[in-house]
């Protein structure tokens, strides 16, 4: 076990998307216009399609999780970090079908409609990922 002493919350953000926006990208995007080191993330709203995932250890790979209709965003929630000198967003979502029943997962992409609304509560730490050798995935690095 590691700890990373993240401080206080710096700065708190409402991102709101819109339809037709790609949820990873817009949200790597303004995290690297505001040169975000470290934040968390949670959203509601709404999604036209999206592709969870669930890794598959043994296999190092994620199993995908098609969304092909669409679904409310009942939580989506994770962090963004720095990887290879980049910004990048490590976010799960439970996403709700309209009758009621549940799918969740890592999110791998979403598109929103008819909007997104999101937290980003920017904490004065900087997290870095790094390739982890035993799973292949972007884990955050031990501090030090």
């Amino acid at each position: 076990m590691h700890t990373v002493d993240l401080g206080a919350v710096r700065q708190r953000f409402l991102v709101i998307l819109s339809p037709g926006d790609e949820v990873i990208a817009s949200l790597e995007r303004f995290v690297g216009e505001h040169n975000v080191q470290s934040a968390s993330v949670n959203a509601i709203g709404a999604l036209s399609r999206a592709r969870l995932g669930f890794f598959d250890l043994a296999g190092r790979s994620y199993r995908e999780i098609i969304v092909d209709e669409q679904v409310e965003a009942l939580s989506i929630l994770g962090n963004a970090a720095r990887f290879e000198g980049g910004p990048r967003l490590h976010l799960h979502a439970v996403l709700s079908y309209p009758d009621g029943s549940c799918v969740g997962g890592h999110l791998i992409e979403a598109h929103v409609d008819p909007t997104l609304e999101v937290i980003v509560d920017v904490t004065a730490a900087t997290v870095v990922r790094e390739i982890d050798a035993r799973t292949g995935l972007q884990l955050i690095a031990p501090p030090g």
